[in-house]
């Protein structure tokens, strides 16, 4: 972790008790808010960073410039509390300059810029799937949490976060550990609803049928049975094709984007939404291929066995496949 020279920030301090003293005195809390800003130093030095990030903090909201709230990101830093730090570093140097402002603030929005773009490379990442259905909450370190932001990333502190999921009065949970410039990826399985009770048995006597009739009905509805499934996968296997085709082209017209904005794979905050969709739309394309391939090859196998009684020819199936393309073609 960087270090910090709290005794910096007391000659920071004090240069801008020299720059506000400079002008006429009024009645405004100028005074109190370099005290408090004061203390904070003392309070920093001193490794007591909680007290430190209160005075600033204080300091800040009686007097809103720039030194106070990047001395209160770097308390935040320090502590460890990294994702707090990265968002007062963006609101600092974000803050709109005022023309009274002297140069020590334009100063502290330049350091605060930098010490974000510093900070963002080190932060970890954690990713989160949720499988065996929909969670009704899910929540990190005890608070709830937005699903879809954990499935997509979600910046963290480092050391151990405690990851639960709940559907009804399923739930599981799950202990991670990260370090700094760390991504991990977990899944979360919900256990399987408790199985149904069996229905109730018909006691009404069913007419006695032969053998033989019995078996040909069988055999006839397996039949049907079958084909329907196979032209059900066939369908779902052509939707699969599509969907990974459409995915496929709007991952490419994102990453052309992103080469320019994001090298390396690198991207800033304010880019990061459009990296994790460039990473969903690449993601669903691969699972529409897969799913396309599949669905038509079981479909084909289906078909294949189930026969319809009322075809002559046998049925037929043949795989073609060219570069960059795959097609079927058969009778049934």
């Amino acid at each position: 972790m960087r270090r910090f020279a709290p005794r910096r920030w007391v000659l920071v301090i004090g240069v801008l008790v020299a720059l506000l003293h400079a002008g006429p005195a009024s009645a405004d809390p100028r005074e109190e808010a370099i005290a408090l800003a004061d203390e904070g130093s003392k309070r920093l030095e001193n490794k007591d960073y909680a007290g430190a990030i209160e005075k600033f903090d204080a300091a800040f909201a009686l007097v809103a410039v720039p030194v106070f709230a990047l001395q209160s990101a770097s308390a935040l830093e320090m502590s460890g509390r990294l994702v707090d730090a990265l968002s007062r570093y963006r609101a600092v140097y974000e803050m709109s300059p005022d023309p009274a402002w002297s140069r020590v603030q334009h100063e502290a929005q330049a350091s605060a810029r930098e010490r974000y773009q510093r900070l963002a490379a080190r932060m970890p990442r954690l990713i989160v799937a949720v499988r065996g259905g929909r969670a009704d909450r899910v929540e990190l370190d005890g608070k709830e949490t937005s699903g879809d932001a954990l499935a997509s990333g979600m910046l963290v502190d480092p050391g151990e976060h405690r990851v639960a999921a709940r559907a009804g009065s399923r739930t599981t949970e799950q202990v991670v550990a990260l370090a700094e410039g760390q991504t991990r990826q977990i899944e979360l399985v919900l256990p399987s609803s408790p199985a149904r009770s069996a229905a109730p048995s018909d006691s009404a006597p069913r007419p006695a049928v032969s053998s033989d009739a019995a078996l040909a009905t069988r055999d006839s509805s397996k039949t049907a049975t079958g084909r329907t499934l196979g032209w059900v996968a066939f369908g779902v296997g052509a939707a699969g094709i599509v969907v990974g085709s459409v995915s496929g082209l709007i991952a490419l017209g994102k990453k052309s984007d992103l080469d320019e904005r994001c090298p390396n794979r690198n991207c800033l905050e304010p880019d990061w939404e459009a990296n994790n969709s460039y990473d969903r739309m690449r993601t669903l394309s691969t699972i529409g291929f897969v799913v396309g391939g599949v669905g038509i090859a079981a479909g084909g196998v289906l078909l294949w066995t189930n026969p319809s009684s009322s075809s002559s020819d046998a049925a037929r199936l043949e795989l073609r496949a060219a570069p960059g393309r795959m097609t079927f073609a058969g009778a049934f």
